[in-house]
């Protein structure tokens, strides 16, 4: 089962301050949960996870804040066959939350692991791996827009 931690760090980074807490489970979150829990790899795969595996995925969460001080963490859980980026808003903009998940993936095309960044021109984009399918992998960057609270790709 996939969880999402976190802790205060100290202001060099080189350290954590007090004890990590739990945000929430990958089990908790519908999207996830209500996704066939099994999944068959085949080819290579299949050597490193055998037949069948049972996954509650929770990679790559990465927060930012919103416009509206709200917190937005995205995640990447495997639904079915599919690599997704998830979202979970904060809107207390509170890490411990509580976390409202959304009722749709933020990317729904087989890629994960978004980090956010602002470019020089001030635009915010979204950097993050597509297909989830070697050898076609590759880095994919999306523009992103805050709309009614969320963030979209462009």
């Amino acid at each position: 089962m996939g969880e999402i931690w976190a802790s205060e760090v100290t202001r060099d980074l080189c350290d954590i301050v007090g004890e990590p807490f739990l945000l929430f489970t990958s089990r908790e979150v519908p999207l996830s949960a209500a996704a066939p829990n099994e999944i068959f790899f085949e080819g290579e795969n299949a050597r490193v996870f055998g037949e069948h595996v049972i996954r509650f995925g929770s990679d790559a969460p990465f927060v930012q804040r919103l416009s509206s001080g709200a917190l937005y963490l995205t995640w990447s859980p495997m639904l079915g066959n599919n690599y997704v980026i998830l979202g979970a808003v904060s809107d207390n903009g509170s890490i411990r939350g509580p976390w409202r998940h959304l009722d749709a993936p933020l990317y729904n095309e087989n890629g994960g692991h978004a980090m956010f960044f602002t470019h020089l021109d001030g635009e915010r984009y979204a950097c993050f791996h597509a297909p989830e399918h070697a050898p076609h992998e590759r880095a994919t960057l999306k523009r992103v827009k805050e709309k009614d609270g969320v963030l979209q790709l462009v």
